[in-house]
């Protein structure tokens, strides 16, 4: 989890509040192309931050492909994310959903600590 914390630039707890394919007529400031056929974008409210200022980005976005390492995204569910600079996130890279995880509260609330510690 350290390697992942140092890697993102932005480290934030939130709900996420809407998510959708990205619009083809619109140009979207990041650092990929935003196919709407390979990616998701959402809105989100933050809960808590550990690193940066989540209110940097305007939207986070990830692949719809979990084999890609996509963060699935859920309206609604609770996420911790590890994103770049443009909002960009992935499992990989150290995201995580509360329901994705499968975990208990218990255990998603101990890895949010692992999180705070490394503040």
């Amino acid at each position: 989890m350290e390697q992942r914390y140092a890697n993102a630039t932005i480290i934030f707890r939130a709900w996420m509040t809407s998510a959708d394919r990205p619009d083809p007529s619109r140009s979207y400031d990041t650092t990929h192309h935003l196919d709407p056929s390979d990616y998701l974008i959402a809105q989100f409210e933050v809960i808590e931050k550990f690193k940066g200022d989540p209110e940097d980005i305007e939207f986070i976005y990830s692949r719809d492909n979990g084999g890609a390492c996509g963060v699935p995204f859920e309206p609604g569910a609770e996420y911790v994310f590890f994103a770049a600079a443009d909002g960009y996130v992935a499992i990989c890279g150290g995201s995580f959903r509360h329901s994705h995880i499968a975990l208990n509260d218990s255990r998603f609330r101990r890895l949010v600590d692992k999180v705070r510690a490394l503040e």
